[in-house]
């Protein structure tokens, strides 16, 4: 719906309604015979159509309410997709997943990061893995894998779990001190807990910054460049 349709229907919706108040004050003030009563009744019928048209426009513009924590994330996060695209996404769920997964990715809300980095310069196809999962029913935690899927392995550039886990950790934390960060070398990954279960739109916000933060932090411990 261009600018110019939506005005036209708003402004036509105000005038049905002034019209039909008029013409109830018409009939109620006036004498009129039957067929001029009935006349102004179909007018009014008439009228109504365009303000129950105005109405459905003006649902329409009314932003939808998120239903949970899932919604609200997404939201927040449309910008740190927009802005990194194509390296990160949000996980969905395909009819080639497994039980196992569908059920998982149900249970979570999973983002993937692209494999290979290089699709940030050019156009050309990479595989995704997980960049990090939250609880759905319980948001209190964050956790990022590390993997060497992502960072790179060369003899010029070798991977180094514990090293990458040790750096990006001390940077969130001292970027974000309110919130508990946890490296777990045997499992390769990083958690960040937030001393509380996230709610709100504001909670999601502030969640969105700290993982656009970790994009980054990926992106520079990142060998493949």
């Amino acid at each position: 719906m261009d600018k110019l349709d939506l005005e036209e229907k708003i402004l036509g919706g105000i005038f049905g309604v002034v019209s039909i108040v008029a013409a109830i004050f018409e009939v109620c003030t006036g004498e009129h015979s039957v067929s001029a009563v009935f006349g102004t009744v179909k007018d009014i019928f008439a009228t109504l159509i365009v303000v129950i048209l105005f109405i459905a426009v003006m649902r329409a513009l009314k932003p939808k309410k998120a239903k949970n924590f899932r919604e609200l994330l997404d939201n927040a996060m449309s910008e740190v997709e927009e802005t990194y695209s194509p390296l990160v996404r949000k996980a969905v769920e395909k009819e080639t997943d497994s039980e196992a997964k569908t059920k998982k990715l149900q249970a979570v809300i999973r983002y993937e990061i692209a494999s290979d980095i290089n699709v940030l310069f050019s156009k050309g196809n990479s595989s995704y893995i997980r960049f990090f999962d939250i609880d759905a029913e319980k948001p209190d935690a964050i956790v990022f894998p590390v993997r060497e899927t992502f960072f790179g392995n060369s003899d010029n550039a070798p991977f180094n779990a514990e090293k990458i886990i040790l750096k990006i950790s001390n940077s969130i934390q001292r970027k974000f001190p309110e919130y508990t960060v946890n490296g777990d070398f045997k499992k390769n990954e990083i958690s960040v807990e937030f001393g509380k279960t996230l709610s709100g739109a504001d909670d999601a916000k502030e969640l969105s910054r700290l993982i656009d933060n970790v994009v980054l932090l990926f992106v520079a411990e990142n060998k493949k460049i």
